[in-house]
């Protein structure tokens, strides 16, 4: 066993809730096993000792965790919507967009992955269709959930499918392959059908009994045109459909179906939810394992709205925060996602209760609770550790170090117990 020790003036995110605080915590974690043994608060400390001289100016909080993103669009400026351009054109040119080298795909990956890292997120759930994004996460000592997303808005009919078989099949092997060589105890695969309009009721069920997913992750009520498709009103969907998967959506999909419980694992996300209703709101609550993730700048950008506050209030478990892609959001750190949340839905800000969202409710989201999301003897020791030397020690220290307009640079990562 070789055991790493630590001390920080600052502690935050400490504990089973992740709500505790405290100074000059000292730190031990087993760089073999990854995670933490020890975790204590020094009094009587000599003042100018080399370790306290070392620790003086540095904070400690757990990973960041954005529990909705698109890692292979990477970090470049959104993709603004032009005047009087509604959604469906947008998406049309976003598809075009995605259309690049493999090299631009590794590339792209990395961008985003380093914005991410190096803004305190340490915890990503993906979707996306590249397995490469697997082998980049785990080199970049990032944990979380990748899921596969696919498409198939046809009816299912077992006659006429071996087409779609051909695509889907050896996509999900790769990503199992990814997997097998680069994956670790707290990165883990799912699927994402994307959204209600994208995959058939029919077709959906097939995949699952086939595939045997263990975490879902799906867009849902995200934008107005979906949801007159949705009640059968005439909609741009199948413009869509046609573009990018070439033939039109001929299915109902609608949300009541999408949840039912032959269509979900044990656990997942959805993500956006502009568009929800009360009735949807019971389907949430009552499917606890499901968590809503909002994405309000992204959500803002593309239709002026995001999660209506009367339902958000309505929702029974803690709703997660995501950036979405750099294609509609101006910074891929999770911080500012906070931000806006909290200023959009004029919620009380405490900084406890915000870390408190970005770390252990995103963990437990992702299934993930027992071994991340919070400062706590046993869990997988996958840390930041901040320099705030330029801040005043009668500033509340957290509220600077989650106020990106103040930001304290990472003096270092502890990624799954090793120093980075």
């Amino acid at each position: 066993m070789s055991v790493e020790t630590r001390l920080f003036h600052y502690a935050f995110g400490l504990g089973e809730d992740a709500l505790d605080s405290a100074e000059w915590v000292e730190v031990s974690w087993d760089s073999t096993h990854r995670r933490i043994t020890t975790i204590n608060q020094l009094t009587d400390l000599p003042v100018e000792s080399q370790a306290v001289n070392a620790a003086r100016h540095l904070a400690i909080t757990p990973a960041f965790v954005n529990a909705h993103t698109h890692v292979d669009l990477g970090a470049a400026s959104p993709i603004n919507l032009l005047p009087n351009e509604d959604m469906i054109d947008w998406l049309l040119r976003v598809n075009q967009s995605r259309q690049r080298s493999p090299e631009q795909i590794d590339a792209d990956i990395c961008d985003a992955l380093n914005v991410m890292t190096s803004t305190g997120t340490g915890i990503i759930a993906d979707v996306g269709q590249h397995p490469r994004v697997v082998h980049h996460m785990a080199n970049h000592g990032v944990a979380g959930n990748v899921a596969m997303e696919f498409f198939h808005p046809s009816p299912w009919n077992l006659e006429n499918n071996q087409p779609f078989w051909d695509r889907v099949m050896p996509l999900w092997a790769a990503f199992q392959e990814a997997f097998k060589i680069h994956g670790h105890q707290a990165l883990t695969l799912g699927l994402s059908p994307h959204s209600p309009y994208n995959v058939s009721p029919s077709a959906w069920a097939a995949v699952v009994e086939e595939l045997q997913p263990h975490f879902i992750h799906a867009h849902i009520a995200e934008f107005e045109e979906e949801m007159a498709y949705l009640n059968g009103e005439t909609s741009r969907i199948n413009d869509l459909h046609q573009a990018i998967i070439k033939k039109t959506f001929d299915a109902e999909a609608p949300f009541d179906a999408y949840l039912q419980n032959s269509f979900w694992p044990s656990s997942g996300l959805v993500a956006h939810g502009c568009e929800l209703t009360e009735k949807d709101i019971l389907n949430l609550n009552r499917r606890l394992h499901l968590h809503l993730v909002s994405c309000p700048r992204s959500n803002l950008h593309l239709h002026h709205k995001t999660i209506p506050t009367h339902i958000l209030n309505a929702i029974d478990s803690p709703v997660l925060l995501g950036t979405d892609s750099a294609l509609s959001c101006p910074t891929l750190d999770i911080r500012d996602e906070a931000k806006a949340f909290y200023s959009h839905h004029e919620l009380h800000w405490d900084a406890k209760q915000v870390l408190k969202k970005m770390t252990l409710d995103g963990a437990n989201g992702l299934t993930l609770k027992d071994d991340l999301g919070s400062l706590a003897i046993g869990k997988l020791a996958h840390f930041s550790i901040w320099d705030v030397s330029h801040v005043d020690e009668k500033e509340s220290m957290l509220d600077v170090l989650l106020d990106t307009g103040r930001t304290p640079e990472i003096h270092q990562r502890v990624a799954l117990g090793q120093v980075s």
